[in-house]
């Protein structure tokens, strides 16, 4: 995405944020162990919602979000959805196109948000489904890092929820390695992972001292993260503006030398 588009993808996501966040109250647990860059992002899935809080409160660059084909059937729905970096994948079948589209967006170095589990726990508890092996495999395949996500309860309306960022699995142990030897075991790694995940979550929300120790850590790493923002989008207009006074002079100089050969 050209510089000035991400600007207004962030102005947008910017313009969002507080209503999100007025909506569907989340608190981010141990935000300072969030990393932007090449990776896949994966997360327990309870509702359409939870997808939300990755676009307008994580990422400050546009992400790519694998996404069922359903929800992009409408001309509104596929505009939209496709400028917030949505992959779309049918679930019914193998689909070969969804899949090079995620291994490119890897090679690319760019991230992308999967929900593992591959549908809704529409029961709203803590226990995780069976994790597809799609992720491992775009992990693997594409040497990229896995950065795990845990919900502690679904996000409703007007009801507090938390999400807690994980530490990065690293699955480098089975590069090289035939993939169907190894996808049922790296997959379960990853759960297991996640299961650790899900109890330190627990840990901290029902525990009230840890979790308004968090709260004021989550508070520092914002105001740190949007004095960063500022400055990018500070220097990127001034790299925008001395790219366009060097063509000025460099018109100017080719002019005169084009004045002075005549």
């Amino acid at each position: 995405m050209a510089a000035k588009n991400m600007i207004i993808y962030r102005k947008v996501m910017n313009f969002f944020r507080p209503g999100v966040q007025a909506l569907w109250p989340l608190q981010i647990i141990d935000r300072h162990k969030f990393v932007e860059g090449k990776g896949l992002y994966v997360c327990n899935h309870y509702s359409v919602f939870d997808s939300l809080h990755f676009l307008t409160d994580l990422f400050k660059n546009r992400t790519n979000l694998l996404m069922k084909e359903e929800a992009m059937r409408t001309y509104v729905g596929i505009k939209f959805l496709n400028y917030m970096g949505a992959v779309p994948i049918n679930r019914e079948e193998v689909d070969i196109r969804a899949i090079k589209t995620c291994m490119t967006i890897l090679r690319s170095d760019k991230p992308l948000v999967i929900f593992p589990e591959g549908t809704r726990n529409r029961s709203g508890d803590k226990n995780m489904g069976e994790l597809k092996d799609g992720a491992v495999v775009f992990a693997i395949k594409t040497k990229s890092p896995i950065y795990p996500f845990m919900y502690y309860r679904p996000v409703r309306f007007f009801r507090r929820s938390y999400l807690i960022v994980g530490d990065t699995i690293d699955l480098s142990m089975y590069h090289g390695q035939k993939l169907n030897d190894v996808r049922a075991e790296a997959t379960e790694h990853v759960r297991s992972e996640m299961q650790k995940l899900r109890v330190n979550l627990d840990n901290i929300v029902e525990n009230k001292a840890k979790l308004k120790l968090c709260k004021k850590q989550d508070k520092i790493e914002k105001k740190r993260r949007n004095k960063a923002d500022k400055l990018a989008i500070k220097i990127s207009k001034q790299n925008r503006k001395g790219a366009k006074i060097g063509k000025i002079v460099q018109d100017t100089v080719v002019d005169k030398i084009d004045n002075e050969v005549n």
